[in-house]
């Protein structure tokens, strides 16, 4: 357990055009207690592939990788490629790192493909990731990282009472475009301790176009206790909104702690969250159950 090794459900670095479908990856565990273990159902690197599905469950390891991006200690599907991806109808769920000290991430899907195009992130359901940790360790439904992204039709549920960083989406800056529709995201749980945020949505630059619209983002994790996180629906993590078509959303957020939006280093209260932008969005309950809270005493 003290060397470094990797454990992988199906891996791949061949080039050329790959179709991976309707497989199950369950119950793999990596004893590695080293810093640069890590755990992936699905990892693509180079090549155009096609990832549809498959279900990627109960995948655990206990250690301190610490890498945020391609090489995050738990990731249930990451692609690593300059060419097109597609990753579409799969479901993810039970994804963990137990140590204690973690302070890296765990994510459902890690995207990053070509530049030329759009890759594609559509139809998957990500629910129950953790961690164990109170230090500075991140949880995100999904990542892209790079390439130009059409990503739709995702449903995405996180919640824990674990005081550590939570994105929903998190999409990083780059050059090409990106464009997010008919997402539905669920942010819960309720942190006793600790100062971590949590973000339905994450943007974190201005770099690239972006049309973000028709999405639901719901964030109700709520402090307790000495819990002083804030915890966004949309955090619009730049100045100005060049290049960003933003409407027909709804941001939802209930409980102590919780913000509407952020944008151009201010939190927002009300909408709109971008001035001129959100015309027709909305601030409702979608009416999505607060199932942490609920089941606390069955933990």
């Amino acid at each position: 357990s003290s060397n470094t090794q990797t454990v992988y459900g199906i891996y791949t670095v061949g080039t050329g055009s790959n179709t991976f479908t309707g497989n199950t990856i369950s119950k793999l565990t990596n004893s590695s207690t080293g810093a640069l273990g890590y755990i992936d159902g699905i990892y693509v690197a180079e090549g155009s592939n096609t990832i549809i599905n498959h279900t990627v469950r109960d995948l655990t390891i206990a250690n301190n990788n610490s890498a945020i991006t391609y090489q995050t200690a738990v990731g249930g599907i990451v692609t690593k490629s300059s060419a097109n991806q597609i990753i579409k109808g799969n479901t993810i769920y039970n994804l963990s790192n137990t140590y204690s000290g973690f302070t890296g991430q765990v994510a459902g899907i890690i995207s990053a493909g070509a530049n030329t195009s759009a890759n594609i992130v559509s139809e998957n359901f990500i629910n129950r990731l953790s961690v164990n940790s109170t230090n500075t360790a991140s949880i995100a439904g999904i990542s892209i990282l790079s390439g130009a992204s059409e990503c739709y039709n995702n449903i995405i549920s996180i919640g824990n009472f674990v005081p550590t960083t939570v994105y929903g989406i998190y999409e990083a800056s780059n050059s090409y475009t990106n464009n997010l529709h008919f997402n539905s995201v669920q942010i819960s749980g309720d942190p006793t301790s600790g100062s971590t945020s949590s973000y339905a949505l994450y943007t974190s630059a201005n770099t690239n176009a972006r049309s973000i619209r028709n999405n639901i983002f719901a964030n109700t994790r709520a402090n307790y206790g000495t819990a002083t996180g804030s915890h966004y629906a949309a955090y619009l993590n730049f100045t100005t909104a060049t290049n960003l078509t933003l409407n027909n959303n709804d941001y939802y957020v209930s409980g102590t702690g919780t913000v509407l939006g952020r944008y151009n280093g201010a939190d927002v209260t009300a909408l709109p969250i971008v001035a001129t932008k959100d015309a027709n969005s909305l601030s409702i309950n979608p009416g999505y159950i607060k199932w942490w809270s609920d089941c606390r005493n069955i933990q």
